[in-house]
């Protein structure tokens, strides 16, 4: 294996250009370890959507871990315990939001990913959820136009 191509993959295993795209210049993973399993992984495919490989899929799953922590969190028992812990931990909650608040200021107008950090900062996860899911709606929308418009240009030839 030459240089140039150790170096490539070495890139992709410890800072994958669709993890570090976002115009804050902030990685995924810096926002991504302070959060539970389920949250972390919803921000990390919103966070790529599009990116690598289909947009859609990328938010069904962020929408897929969304609602699977919304279940977590109606049970009473489990909310308490994650409180108790997340007390404890107010370090990383606190870096966990400046770092989360940096990547929202560098965002340029509507974003989805600056949308569902902020609804996490404010500990909603069913508005991080609406706003997955109306980006899905959406994205599918613009594909089902896509396809009306390719068949078209092929009906016409």
């Amino acid at each position: 294996m030459d240089d140039e191509r150790a170096e490539r993959v070495a890139d992709n295993v410890n800072h994958p250009p669709h993890y570090n795209a976002h115009p804050s210049g902030i990685e995924a993973i810096d926002v991504c370890e302070h959060l539970s399993f389920c949250l972390g992984n919803a921000v990390k495919y919103v966070w790529r959507a599009g990116n690598k490989g289909d947009r859609i899929e990328d938010l069904k799953k962020a929408l897929w871990y969304l609602d699977r922590e919304d279940r977590r969190h109606r049970s009473f028992w489990q909310t308490l315990v994650e409180w108790w812990a997340w007390s404890r931990m107010s370090f990383s909650r606190e870096l966990w939001m400046i770092v989360a608040r940096d990547v929202i200021k560098a965002t340029e107008g509507p974003d989805l990913l600056a949308a569902v950090l902020g609804k996490l900062i404010d500990g909603d996860i069913e508005g991080a959820r609406r706003s997955v899911a109306i980006a899905i709606d959406f994205a599918e929308e613009q594909a089902a136009h896509e396809r009306d418009r390719l068949g078209q240009e092929r009906i016409a030839e």
